[in-house]
């Protein structure tokens, strides 16, 4: 199989998602001129082909794979330099592309996607700098915007580490952040509001944030890497805390590393791979539940282009 190639498609941003209901996750690609190009994964071959346009010479923020229209098939969604969002609609074998129009200015800081309030349509959380979340609820005939909740403004608090996930597996996305001081906050999703919780406290010293359900309990949790290249887990629990643990698993700090997160041997539970810039060698962290077992997971040739997905 090959992408599909032309002089004037380099390609600028990918994302992945189940573009036409099959069940296989699929690739997107957009390039400088405004085309979104497809490859459909049948399982054994990628089959490519122009799916619509979005405006070209922009750069786009944001852009990011979803079920926007809630048919069952991933859509995406992007914000070009103007300000405006975009959406591109999939039926299956083409995208509807429009405007979505621009946000109020309020000083945003964050952009996040999720299904906040549980229809199954992608939704927007934004957060300013006065500590206003606000969310963009997708009711499926229009879009509808109202402040969710109000915490510390960001000066005061130093919110980084932005992440989506059902972190108390009630169907809806929530959000968390910590703050400059280490402490993990939950703005859990509801029908028309962010519930606030506490989470717990962690160093500032981690990065390579994942989120998925390592343990296979049904909420998710989140993995990140210490300066030295070990992995913990903050691990969602049933009192609403997060129970921070070393995973066990840690790769050489003589390394670069771009790591991806999957069930990589369908028992259910969330693993992490990894890729050396040095050597093109993959190694896997294998959940068993309660700690990462590392293994050789095979090698890309460094003189090839390749264009990774979940499948």
């Amino acid at each position: 199989a090959q992408w599909l190639l032309h002089e004037d498609l380099d390609t600028v941003e990918f994302v992945e998602g189940d573009f036409n209901g099959d069940g296989i996750g699929d690739v997107a690609g957009l390039t400088s001129s405004g085309v979104w190009l497809v490859g459909l994964i049948n399982g054994t071959a990628v089959e490519s082909a122009v799916w619509g346009l979005w405006p070209a010479g922009t750069t786009w923020n944001h852009v990011t794979a979803g079920d926007v229209d809630g048919d069952g098939k991933a859509d995406i969604v992007g914000q070009a330099a103007n300000g405006e969002w975009w959406v591109a609609i999939s039926d299956g074998a083409s995208f509807e592309t429009r405007t979505l129009g621009t946000l109020p200015t309020l000083a945003w800081t964050q952009h996040l996607f999720g299904d906040f309030d549980g229809n199954g349509r992608l939704d927007l959380a934004s957060f300013n700098q006065q500590g206003a979340w606000w969310v963009t609820a997708n009711i499926g005939s229009s879009f509808t915007s109202s402040r969710w909740v109000r915490v510390a403004d960001q000066a005061t608090a130093g919110w980084m580490n932005f992440l989506v996930g059902d972190f108390n597996g009630d169907g809806k996305d929530d959000i968390t952040a910590q703050q400059a001081t280490g402490q993990w906050w939950k703005f859990l999703g509801t029908t028309d509001h962010f519930v606030v919780e506490y989470g717990n406290r962690w160093a500032t010293i981690f990065s390579d944030f994942h989120v998925a359900d390592f343990n296979g309990d049904g909420r998710d949790d989140f993995a990140a890497r210490t300066t030295g290249n070990s992995w913990w887990i903050n691990e969602a629990t049933l009192t609403g805390r997060f129970f921070a643990r070393s995973a066990g698993g840690s790769w050489s700090s003589a390394e670069t590393w771009t790591s991806v997160v999957g069930d990589f041997n369908g028992d259910g539970k969330a693993d992490i791979a990894g890729i050396t810039a040095s050597a093109g060698t993959w190694f896997v962290q294998l959940s068993d539940g309660a700690l990462f077992r590392t293994r050789y997971f095979g090698q890309w040739l460094l003189n090839d282009t390749i264009f990774a997905t979940e499948v």
